[in-house]
């Protein structure tokens, strides 16, 4: 098969599988507090994107997955009685995961725990404190107040007591993805009517979910 096509339809699969999440799971998780929801989500993209890498083995191609999984969660605007922020917020978040993961790829070493150990809190801690920014700034244009800043200890919380828990798991999650290996789905993954068929789901998922 035609490797610019195998590529092609492994990170449409990839991403059409973190849209499927963010539209399922991630709808669910916003019956959860604001500062908790976030935990989850960080270790699920981070699994993805790790996932995406060990197959692709480029990391280029994490910057499309990510921004593929960005693209199905904005269909949500097609909507009616559709709040901009409600589904501005959860784009931004997969594209600063997206980000902070490409970033910390290039340290990370299945012979090097410690790094491993490292490199997610602090890349969870990163995407938490870029995510405040863009929260300030939301909150000066639209007179609102987020959840994550509600006070100063919020913040700290969200920030770093979340930041370090999530991390930790995302951790976890590299050590498990290196233990999966590349082999399973792998065909499934390289194939153009597989990738198509999840991103079919992903966009029918998140219209009517």
């Amino acid at each position: 098969m035609n490797k610019k096509i195998a590529l092609l339809s492994q990170i449409v699969f990839f991403g059409a599988i973190w849209g499927i999440l963010e539209a399922t799971l991630g709808y669910a998780l916003h019956f959860l507090p604001t500062l908790v929801a976030g935990v989850v989500m960080f270790p699920i993209a981070s699994f993805i994107l790790v996932r995406a890498y060990l197959k692709t083995n480029s990391r280029v191609a994490l910057l499309f997955v990510g921004l593929l999984a960005a693209a199905i969660k904005a269909l949500n605007f097609l909507m009616p009685y559709t709040y901009v922020i409600k589904i501005a917020d959860p784009m931004i978040c997969i594209v600063i995961e997206t980000v902070v993961i490409f970033a910390i790829v290039p340290l990370l070493n299945r012979n090097k725990v410690a790094t491993n150990l490292l490199a997610f809190p602090i890349a969870s801690i990163t995407w938490r404190m870029v995510f405040v920014l863009f929260l300030i700034f939301q909150d000066l244009v639209f007179h609102t107040v987020s959840g994550q800043l509600q006070s100063f200890e919020t913040g700290m919380t969200f920030i770093v007591v979340n930041g370090l828990f999530e991390g930790a798991l995302g951790a976890v999650v590299y050590h498990v993805n290196l233990m999966i290996g590349k082999k399973p789905i792998h065909n499934l993954t390289t194939k153009p009517i597989f990738a198509g068929v999840f991103l079919i789901l992903a966009i029918v998922v998140t219209l009517f979910l």
